[in-house]
């Protein structure tokens, strides 16, 4: 520790910020040094839930569909009327598999 000697009088608030600064200037250092990690850390969560995310929607558009294609009746109901023939009967109580368990049942 030394002595200053200035001919105009520093408060003691101004010394004691002044006295802050090393520390401060050493926390710097310290976050400095954690940047990488917290970086790398950030990242991987990002690429993980950016796969997840990719790999949802990959499944639902491949899952979802077939789902739908088990009932051929529509489609081809869908064709025959596209092409005049307007006596195409088709079932509409086909019942989809989301469609059994989401409403309960009555049996």
């Amino acid at each position: 520790m030394g002595l200053v000697v200035t001919q105009k009088f520093i408060p003691g608030d101004l010394v004691n910020r002044l006295n802050e600064i090393p520390g401060g200037l050493d926390e710097f250092k310290q976050f400095k040094l954690l940047k990488k990690p917290f970086k790398t850390f950030h990242l991987i969560t990002l690429s993980i839930v950016t796969l997840l995310i990719i790999f949802a929607s990959v499944w639902f558009g491949l899952y979802l569909p077939r789902d739908y294609r088990s009932h051929s009746g529509v489609g081809e109901g869908t064709h025959r009327i596209a092409s005049g023939d307007y006596d195409v009967f088709i079932d509409l109580l086909l019942v989809t598999k989301w469609e059994f368990w989401s409403t309960p049942s009555t049996r």
